[in-house]
């Protein structure tokens, strides 16, 4: 146990360590290429910046068709919105490069809030698993580098996570930076993309679970401290779905229909194209239940898929009855999302970078279950 003592990770550690990353990955991204989709993003967030800049009078982000079946408006612009800023705001050439360092600091985002939540329930060892594991993803920071969609909604849904789970330990009487944390959280991940409605489902699910694990923390909620809770559960919900509309020009324009427009276009998608798995070529809507397994499995390092393995057969074992819970919270947002899918038959493209948001939560769950094999079983 005294090795375990001694690795300390607080939070202002952590802070250090990700402005320290936040240098390197900066410079490292100004070796990325340019990815695909780029090529449509980089006009949407151009777009959403005229809109805001010239009052609305520019309407050109209301509607932008790929003509593949790809509706950008849908989307919510914010990281392309902010770098589309910067590149008009300082006049730089250089717009792709702008991207890209914006999308590293999105992932050192990412990784501090992927690394606090594992500290939160399971200690320092976790932490230090939990940063390494992050890092060493090859397919995640490939990604983060030059995709400012997918890794940044997985940064924005881990950071919701890791207040979610806050507010749960804080109960009866959350902290006012917990409240702002999920406000913020929330309206980041709904700005970035509409799906990030489902963090208020977590919250009042893992609300319950936790009221009603604890007999007195029950009869106090019901009691005296239940309107407050409910006032405060009200402003989170509304704070957070303004800040995710406010810099989304589709949705501002029509804060409830067009939000709803866009969540069943997601939902509904059915725009096919031809992808790779299993050594054959398949329709992207005619996809195996395995396929986001077999992906992930495939293209994460060995160790941490067994240590994911491990952690989500150990946190069933564990005596500790705070670790469990809140491990079980996190496992759920891995497993959750990926059977709505297959449920949902909902296509799939090129790979599981559109799952890319659960993978924080693997990389926890994998953290806690090394650290379980290490000091406590």
């Amino acid at each position: 146990m005294s090795i375990k003592n001694s690795l300390m990770l607080d939070s202002k550690s952590i802070g250090i360590i990700s402005i320290i990353l936040c240098f390197i990955f900066a410079f490292l991204s100004l070796d990325y290429g340019i990815s695909g989709d780029e090529r449509f993003y980089e006009p949407y967030g151009q777009s959403s910046w005229s809109f805001f800049k010239t009052m609305g009078e520019d309407t050109s982000a209301l509607f932008i068709n790929t003509g593949d079946g790809g509706q950008l408006h849908c989307y919510g612009p914010s990281i392309d919105l902010l770098s589309g800023a910067i590149i008009d705001v300082f006049n730089i050439e250089s717009k792709f490069e702008v991207r890209h360092i914006v999308a590293s600091l999105v992932f050192v985002l990412l990784i501090f809030f992927t690394v606090m939540t594992a500290r939160m329930i399971a200690g320092n060892v976790a932490a230090w698993i939990a940063l390494l594991f992050i890092i060493l993803s090859p397919r995640l920071f490939g990604d983060a580098m030059n995709n400012l969609k997918d890794p940044s909604y997985a940064a924005f849904n881990v950071m919701s996570l890791y207040f979610i789970l806050r507010l749960c330990k804080e109960l009866p009487n959350p902290s006012n930076k917990t409240i702002l944390g999920l406000i913020v959280g929330f309206g980041l991940t709904l700005g970035s993309r509409v799906g990030g409605l489902l963090l208020f489902g977590y919250m009042g699910l893992f609300l319950l679970f936790e009221i009603f694990s604890n007999k007195e923390l029950k009869s106090e909620v019901f009691g005296v401290s239940f309107k407050p809770l409910l006032k405060r559960a009200g402003i989170v919900i509304l704070g957070s779905y303004i800040l995710g509309i406010i810099f989304w020009p589709f949705g501002l324009v029509s804060p409830i229909e067009n939000p709803l427009h866009a969540l069943d276009f997601f939902t509904n998608q059915t725009y096919q194209i031809k992808t790779f798995f299993n050594g054959a070529k398949i329709s992207s809507m005619e996809i195996p239940a395995s396929y986001v397994f077999k992906w992930i499995s495939i293209s994460v390092p060995e160790i941490i898929v067994i240590g994911g393995t491990i952690g989500s057969i150990l946190i069933f074992m564990t005596k500790d009855k705070e670790i469990r819970k809140y491990s079980l919270m996190v496992l759920f947002t891995f497993l959750f999302p990926i059977v709505y899918i297959i449920y949902k038959k909902s296509g799939m493209y090129n790979g599981w970078r559109h799952t890319t948001f659960v993978y924080p939560s693997f990389v926890i769950i994998a953290s806690i279950g090394f650290s379980f094999l290490l000091f406590q079983m």
